[in-house]
């Protein structure tokens, strides 16, 4: 997920700090029926997999504005902001 966001964000510090949470939710992978979620409120990204708050990433705005197009480009909206 984190390689395909960076083609659309030139933050390489936020992409970094964003593959540091989603490696701590998912240490082995992300099997079958895995769901994570991303809060795009305030002035931070929340990573949460499986209901659980794995990180944040501060000051990530164009880490937000790159996963909602990414979204909206899935076909899936954006949650929060």
């Amino acid at each position: 997920l984190a390689d395909a966001l960076k083609p659309r964000c030139s933050d390489a510090a936020a992409i970094e700090e964003f593959e540091e949470c989603l490696t701590k939710g998912l240490p082995n992978g992300a099997p079958k029926g895995t769901t994570m979620e991303f809060e795009t409120g305030g002035g931070s990204l929340g990573v949460s997999v499986n209901g659980k708050g794995v990180g944040k990433v501060g000051g990530g705005k164009g880490l937000k504005h790159a996963l909602a197009e990414r979204e909206r480009l899935a076909g899936r909206g954006p949650r929060g902001d």
